[in-house]
């Protein structure tokens, strides 16, 4: 029998030893996985496709500066350098886009939409893969226009700025409202996620304030959330589901490392065992069953498996432990893929299905289940190819895996 601790450790990735900033991911279906891509200061874009074993640096047609931020429309990567760059082909060339010499921090996509936040001149719109931009910046004036998060939730467009807290806008950016009732004014980043009940959770992360942010009603007003965050200089956000309507929240913080909540954010644990000590943590991302931080001092990761705030052991060969989910059969699969988990005393059992981002497509078990061993079939119906996960969630007990529904 093989145990290990669920408060296991991060382990670094073989990448330079330089500030990353910022993650986004494509399927990649040839290779049965995902394209993760990192953003760099002064190295550029590296691209994993093997859940980031091994790294490669992608840069060809572009001389980047700082990759604050990396967003994806379709097949299109779009990185914020300075300027604003895009590839059609996994980073194999870039273009520089039509927006330049304006500092560019933060990306966001809706539909075909591209917006991007910039240092000191605001919010750039463009509706045609960055060929054009137009400025959209009615309602932010002053410290608003130093843009630091953009993020699109419920069809509303959110902007964090480095001074002024944040704004809302209802028509694709062509105006804004403050949003600051309650919270505070070095607005740095955002994450949002269905609150259960037909709302959203919309997460903010704040700098030189009280941490993190949650508001329920779109920003209208916030509540402080941060018990047990001893570090509340927030750099960056990211969230997995963990089955039965429920989330982990990671918190990336300034020489404060990370640290979870799987309760909206109420209470929070230090994870950040393994890290280099008070690291500056400036983005988290998660792909495939890990997450990954970008560090000061390069790209680390850590299974999902690993998040829970409890201590109980975890046995990797599922002979003793009273918890297994195995991989899925057959896997590619084209209608229907066959699933196998264990438990072995009584609890309350959820199985679901999530899309490659995020998104809840299946409940395949949610009720009290008995000691013993289970197969459950998952028919893929209508649901598009791609990549899927599964998430086995027993007690506090949890684990993900990764699945391909293909041709």
């Amino acid at each position: 029998m093989i145990t290990q601790s669920l408060h296991a450790q991060w382990i670094k990735c073989s990448v330079p030893n330089t500030i990353f900033f910022s993650f986004a991911a494509t399927p990649n279906n040839a290779e049965g996985g995902a394209n993760l891509f990192a953003g760099s200061n002064g190295s550029g874009v590296f691209l994993s496709t093997d859940d980031g074993t091994s790294w490669t640096a992608v840069n060809n047609g572009a001389t980047f500066g700082e990759v604050r931020a990396l967003a994806v429309m379709d097949t299109n990567l779009f990185a914020a350098a300075g300027l604003v760059f895009l590839t059609n082909n996994n980073g194999i060339s870039w273009t520089p886009t039509a927006l330049s010499n304006l500092d560019a921090q933060a990306l966001a996509v809706s539909d075909t939409n591209v917006f991007a936040g910039t240092y000191l001149s605001g919010i750039y719109h463009s509706s045609n893969k960055g060929k054009s931009w137009t400025a959209v910046n009615s309602g932010l004036t002053g410290n608003a226009l130093a843009v630091t998060g953009l993020i699109v939730s419920n069809k509303n467009l959110f902007a964090g700025t480095w001074g002024s807290g944040a704004f809302r806008s209802t028509d694709n950016g062509k105006t804004w409202t403050a949003v600051n009732n309650g919270i505070t004014d070095h607005v740095h980043c955002f994450a949002d996620s269905p609150n259960g009940i037909g709302g959203t959770n919309l997460f903010a992360g704040t700098f030189f304030g009280e941490g993190v942010y949650l508001s329920t009603d779109n920003g209208n007003s916030w509540t402080v959330i941060g018990s047990g965050m001893t570090n509340k200089n927030v750099r960056c956000l990211a969230i997995s589901p963990i089955g039965a309507g429920s989330i982990n929240l990671y918190a990336g913080t300034w020489k404060g490392g990370v640290f979870l909540s799987n309760d909206n954010g109420t209470h929070w644990t230090d994870y950040s065992t393994g890290l280099t000590s008070n690291s500056v943590v400036n983005g988290l991302f998660v792909s495939g069953s890990y997450l990954f931080a970008g560090t000061d001092d390069g790209i680390w990761r850590r299974p999902l498996s690993d998040f829970t705030t409890n201590t109980e052991q975890i046995n990797t060969d599922h002979t003793a432990s009273g918890f297994g989910l195995e991989q899925n059969y057959p896997n590619p699969f084209n209608s229907s893929t066959k699933i196998w988990y264990q438990i072995l005393s009584e609890e309350n059992v959820s199985l679901k299905v999530y899309s490659f981002l995020g998104k809840e497509v299946s409940t395949l078990v949610n009720g009290k289940k008995s000691a013993g061993n289970y197969e459950v079939e998952f028919a893929s119906q209508s649901l598009p190819f791609g990549i899927y996960f599964y998430c086995l969630r027993a007690g506090n007990s949890i684990e993900i895996k990764k699945m391909i529904h293909s041709k």
